[in-house]
């Protein structure tokens, strides 16, 4: 990355893990390389990755980029063709984006564990919010739930 890296996530079968950083990319990478095997940015986003992590048992990403949470499919190819080095195999789709509140997110919690779809993030106007992500809707607000900017959240598992 170029910028500070804004979060860091495992897979849940450890084998890959990503990372979010302020210059608006998101990589993923195998333990087994030194080179990502996926990389998202340039103009897929227009403000800094917030929170980023696998989502449903490693079948998605889950990201917060402003004031909208994305939810992405994903498919890692690690062959590697020496010729065709710089070509990406993987591939990446946009699955749902939610924009909860006009205000910015500033944490994300999801739970990878286990099937649960339930996720919280926290945003700049200081509230709670319960997204419901079968429904794909805002399940419930908890505003005004700190004095300050809420800048971590976790669920216990």
């Amino acid at each position: 990355h170029d910028k500070p890296v804004s979060s860091i996530s495992w897979s849940l079968c450890r084998q890959w893990w990503l990372s979010a950083a302020e210059d608006l990319s998101l990589r993923i990478w195998t333990n087994s390389c030194s080179e990502p095997a996926i990389i998202m940015g340039g103009d897929m986003f227009s403000k800094p990755i917030r929170g980023a992590l696998f989502y449903y048992l490693d079948k998605f990403i889950l990201l917060t980029s402003g004031p909208s949470v994305y939810l992405y499919l994903y498919n890692l190819d690690l062959t590697r063709d020496d010729i065709k080095r710089y070509k990406q195999r993987s591939v990446i789709k946009l699955a749902s984006c939610l924009t909860p509140s006009a205000s910015d997110i500033t944490a994300l919690s999801a739970i990878n564990d286990f099937i649960s779809y339930i996720v919280l993030v926290c945003c700049s106007d200081r509230s709670i919010q319960v997204l419901d992500m079968n429904k794909g809707a805002v399940g419930s607000v908890l505003p005004d739930a700190h004095s300050r900017a809420i800048h971590c959240i976790t669920q216990n598992k």
